[in-house]
C-alpha cells in the first residue's frame, strides 16, 4: 500500500496522514505541492512492480473482500484488463445518487465510454499492470479513469463486472462530481477527443445518430408540453376563468401604467 497526499493545504490532512501507523503501508509520500491527483499517482503506477493496481481515494471505502474477489476474477479471466463491482453511496444523503448502483455489463462498451454514458457505472477498479503499461497514463483534470477504460478497450482488453456491492463511494457537495463546470466539462471532452481521435472517427456515425436521437427525444417532449398547454388554453374551464378574471386584468394594467 502506497499512501499519497497531493499537497493538501487544509492544515489537517497532512498531520492526520503522518500520524497513521499501519503495517501494510509500505510507502508514505506527503507532498507539499499540489500538481493534480492523476499526475501525482501516475508516476507511482508506472514504477509499480505489482501484478495488479487499484486507486482508492482517501474518503472511499472498500469492503473487506474487494481485493480478494477482484484478484480471483482477473486470475480466472486473463483477457480482462480490469474489474469493477457494484457500489453503494454514503455521506450527504440529499445530493446525487441514492443506494446501491448495480453495474450493467451491457453498458460497458467502447462506444458508451466515448459517449461518456457508462462512466458512472464503474467505481474503483482493480487493474492489470500489464494492461496499464501499454499506453501513456492520462493526466486530466477530470475523468482520467474514463480515459484509462477507453485505452483498455482500444488495446483489445475486456472489462469485467462483479455484481456484488464491494465498494463504497462517498458523496460530498464539493466532490468533483458536483463541482464540474461547463468550461471544465468541455475542456475534458476536448482532451478526451484528442487522446482517442481515431476511435471517435471510427464511431462517428453511431455518436452522431445517438445525439440526433437525444435531440429528437427532447423535441418530442417540448412538442408534447406545447400541445398540453394548447389543450388547456382551448378548454372551456380556461375560457370561463379568463372571462371572470378580465376585470382584474384590466385594473392591473390600468394601475401599473
Amino acid at each position: 500500500m502506497i499512501l499519497l497526499d497531493d499537497g493538501s493545504d487544509d492544515g489537517f490532512t497532512p498531520k492526520k496522514l503522518a500520524a497513521i501507523e499501519y503495517d501494510k503501508i509500505t510507502e508514505k509520500h506527503l507532498f507539499t505541492e499540489n500538481v493534480g491527483t492523476a499526475k501525482r499517482y501516475n508516476s507511482f503506477i508506472k514504477n509499480a512492480e505489482n501484478k495488479y493496481v487499484v486507486i482508492l481515494c482517501g474518503d472511499d471505502i472498500l469492503e473487506p473482500t474487494f481485493l480478494e474477489e477482484c484478484v480471483n476474477f482477473l486470475e480466472a479471466h486473463p483477457n480482462h484488463a480490469a474489474v469493477a463491482t457494484d457500489y453503494d453511496h454514503f455521506g450527504e444523503e440529499d445530493i446525487g445518487y441514492q443506494g446501491v448502483l448495480k453495474i450493467s455489463e451491457e453498458k460497458i462498451s467502447l462506444i458508451n465510454f466515448l459517449l461518456d454514458y457508462a462512466a458512472q457505472y464503474l467505481g474503483s477498479c482493480l487493474m492489470r499492470k500489464e494492461a496499464l503499461d501499454q499506453f501513456t497514463l492520462p493526466e486530466l483534470e477530470r475523468k482520467s479513469d474514463l480515459n484509462r477504460w477507453i485505452y483498455f478497450l482500444e488495446n483489445g482488453w475486456e472489462l469485467g463486472v462483479i455484481n456484488k456491492m464491494l465498494f463504497n463511494y462517498r458523496k460530498l457537495s464539493n466532490s468533483q462530481m458536483f463541482t464540474t463546470t461547463i468550461d471544465i466539462e468541455l475542456n475534458v471532452k476536448a482532451q478526451t477527443y484528442d487522446l482517442h481521435e481515431d476511435s471517435f472517427r471510427k464511431y462517428a456515425k453511431e455518436i452522431f445518430l445517438d445525439q440526433y436521437k437525444q435531440i429528437r427525444h427532447l423535441q418530442g417532449e417540448v412538442a408534447e408540453r406545447e400541445a398540453k398547454i394548447q389543450r388547456i388554453i382551448n378548454s372551456r374551464r380556461y375560457k370561463i376563468g379568463l372571462t371572470f378574471s378580465a376585470p382584474y386584468r384590466f385594473l392591473r394594467r390600468l394601475f401599473s401604467k
